[in-house]
């Protein structure tokens, strides 16, 4: 397949032309109201995504128009003859499996605004293959850790994003510090990282995203900054030392398995922000806990699998969805209908939780807490 003609009500993913090496050439109708063509190449409406570069035209050198903030998944991938490529200097986000087995040897870059790489979006690659042991950084975003980390990093002041499987299984890992320039954590970033106890997450964070602490299993609390607004599935998955966690008050939905398998207990409120609880958010979370709901939520994804655990008691309004769904004879939850106001964390919503009360302690004592 060499030339590919995409008609006005074609649907394309990132991965539709996946390792297709001998593309020559994008045609698409002007009709169409997500794609467009330049150079031969596939990109959105307004060229600010290249979807699929055409791989088969031969070429050894590239550079991305600076209109360019995104190349897609798969965008490079298996290209067999470009061996180097200067990046666009706006970019924010390199798509996963982006340069998955091509030739690339060389990179330049010199942008300040990069926050996500996907996963594997190098691997296979001669560029990967040439670069020494320690935390490999790509612009500002550290990208993956080579070889067997240390027991404590630091990662440098500037850096906008972790990528995605960045420290996944690094067993020794145990403490790390996060810079307050950070803005992303990307999937599986700390995944299995199972020596892993002492982490503060950076005021002026905004997504943890999908499985991002998944099964650290030595991690025993986590403060989650005001600042973020999106979790990701599973990001807290199989932490099973994870006793209390603080989340954000701008967040609007409890992820997916966001903590199931995890240890946690006592209080935990949940913010007045969010309106949805996802798919067993909380199964078999095996902790003594209450969960507090202090609004009518809009929304709880129910399933044959419980969204809270075993021994969970939750309070709530008895008017809200969470009553129907916890009186479900299937579930039998222990459920305390709420009346009047809550108070919450005491940082600002009013339960007082162990790791509020470690926070107040170090303020007191003058000891930053992000």
């Amino acid at each position: 397949m060499k030339n590919v003609y995409i008609g006005k009500g074609a649907v394309i993913s990132d991965s539709t032309f996946a390792y297709c090496k001998s593309l020559k050439k994008f045609t698409v109708s002007s009709d169409h109201s997500d794609l467009s063509a330049g150079n031969g190449h596939l990109f959105n409406k307004d060229k600010t995504k290249l979807i699929m570069y055409c791989n088969g035209n031969g070429a050894t050198t590239s550079t991305l128009s600076s209109a360019i903030t995104e190349p897609g998944d798969y965008a490079f991938s298996s290209n067999p003859t470009l061996t180097s490529i200067t990046l666009s200097k706006n970019l924010q986000k390199i798509g996963s499996n982006t340069f998955y087995g091509s030739k690339i040897e060389c990179i330049n870059f010199t942008g300040q605004s990069l926050k996500q790489i996907g996963a594997e979006a190098f691997d296979y690659t001669p560029w990967l293959r040439s670069q020494p042991e320690g935390l490999l950084y790509l612009g500002t975003v550290a990208y993956r850790y080579i070889g067997e980390s240390p027991e404590t990093i630091t990662l440098k002041e500037g850096t906008l994003g972790i990528g995605d499987n960045c420290f996944k299984k690094q067993t020794a890992l145990k403490s790390v510090t996060l810079p307050s320039s950070l803005l992303h954590i990307g999937r599986y970033a700390f995944s299995e990282c199972e020596s892993l106890s002492d982490v503060i997450l950076p005021d002026g964070l905004n997504t943890i995203d999908e499985a991002a602490f998944n099964k650290c299993t030595a991690l025993s609390s986590l403060y989650i900054p005001d600042s973020v607004t999106a979790l990701g599935e599973r990001f807290l998955y199989g932490c099973t030392s994870l006793k209390s966690v603080r989340l954000s008050e701008n967040i609007t939905e409890l992820p997916r398995w966001g903590f199931a398998f995890t240890g946690l207990e006592g209080d935990v409120l949940i913010p007045k922000s969010v309106t949805k609880i996802g798919w067993a958010a909380f199964h078999c979370a095996n902790g003594s806990m209450t969960v507090t709901i202090p609004n009518p939520l809009t929304e709880i994804e129910d399933s044959d699998l419980s969204c809270f655990g075993w021994h969970t008691t939750v309070r709530a309004y008895k008017d809200s969805p969470v009553y129907d769904y916890l009186f479900n004879p299937m579930k039998g939850i222990p459920f305390i209908p709420i009346e009047g106001d809550i108070l919450g964390y005491v940082d600002s919503n009013g339960v007082v939780m162990i790791v509020d009360a470690t926070y107040i302690q170090r303020h007191i004592a003058g000891i930053p807490i992000s």
